[in-house]
Parts: C-alpha cells; structure tokens; sequence
C-alpha cells in the first residue's frame, strides 16, 4: 500500500513554485533599485557647484533627471516645491502640468548648471541644488510666474529673496495664485511647513 503522508498536489505544488518566483522577482526588483540609488548617488557626489549638465527628463515641478561628467543624477531644486501633474486633483494637476511646461521653455537651449553652497542630498540620493540656465535662477524664475510656491520646511540660503519674488507673484494672481483651489492648498502646506520647521 502506498504511502500518502508525502504526496503534493499539482495545486500546491504550482502556488509553491508561484510564490519562490515572486519572491526572486521582489528581490530582484528591490536589489537593482537600491544599486540604481547607489550609483546614482555616487555620480551626484561627484559634482561641483557650476558644473555644466545635460537636461534628461523634467520629473515634475522641482525635480529633474540630468546627466553630468560622471553620469545621470537627480536633482531637487533647492527652495521650491511644485504641485505633481499626476496628483487626483484635477485643479491642482493643471498648475503641476503648467510648472513642467515651463521649466522645459526656461531651459530649452541654454547652458544649464547646477548651484550650491554645501553638498547635500536628500534621502533619496537626489542632488539638493539650485539650477540656473542660461545664468538666471530658474526656481526664481518660476517664482515669477506663479508656476510653484516657496518650499519653507527647511531654512536655504535664497529664502528671503524667493519670498518677496513669491509675494507679488500672489498679489498679481500670476500662475496658481489665480486658482483658488491652489491658492488654498498653498496656504496649507505653508502654515504645515511653518509648524515642522527645521534644519534635519
């Protein structure tokens, strides 16, 4: 008589082996994702203040994909803060779409480069830089045109000049200061910001 204490079932054999391939593809997934930060990381450590780069990709209103001497990296412009095109929010995701449209016109066909005064990256390994084309701030730029709003979380070295530049970007209703959805999300996030208020 045979035994059947052992036996598998075609079922549970099939969810067994299911279940080892996803586990190897989420190892993968996470372990080649983690080495692109690294790299990415690695390339940005290597850049100066004034180096010259290469537009890549406009991610969203404040950050962008560059490539520099050493690679591709990440930047996230110092000091301001854009809202997503890709957010739920219909409203809002007009002004993000109208801040993406507007760095590509700023930066098209001009020498782009990035600004700091101290290196630093964000958790993310992203460059924190201000980004300058054609040798004007472009986050003052999109101050001007009511295209993003002042990222006051974390003290920077512009806040000053970036908050008056702001103010009469609101008092013209420029940009997102003549939506009212945005004018109120704005004034939200701010009066957050002020409550976190930090150095880390």
């Amino acid at each position: 008589m045979a035994r059947r204490g052992l036996a598998i079932s075609p079922n549970a054999a099939f969810w067994t082996v299911m279940l080892e391939l996803s586990a190897c593809s989420a190892y993968f997934v996470f372990y080649v994702q983690s080495r692109r930060a690294v790299w990415a990381a690695k390339r940005a450590a290597d850049v100066k203040s004034g180096d010259a780069v290469q537009l890549l990709k406009v991610i969203d209103g404040d950050e962008l994909s560059v490539r520099g001497k050493s690679g591709p990296f990440v930047v996230r412009m110092l000091g301001i803060k854009s809202f997503k095109p890709s957010t739920n929010d219909p409203g809002l995701s007009q002004v993000g779409m109208a801040c993406v449209a507007a760095i590509k016109r700023i930066l098209q066909d001009k020498k782009i480069t990035v600004e700091f005064t101290t290196h630093r990256r964000d958790k993310a390994g992203r460059l924190l830089a201000y980004l300058h084309a054609g040798g004007r701030d472009v986050g003052q730029l999109l101050l001007q045109q009511g295209h993003t709003i002042v990222f006051t979380r974390y003290p920077f070295g512009r806040e000053k000049t970036y908050l008056g530049i702001e103010q009469e970007a609101r008092t013209r209703k420029l940009g997102l200061w003549a939506n009212a959805r945005a004018d109120m999300r704005a004034t939200a996030l701010k009066a957050t910001w002020e409550t976190q208020r930090g150095d880390d």
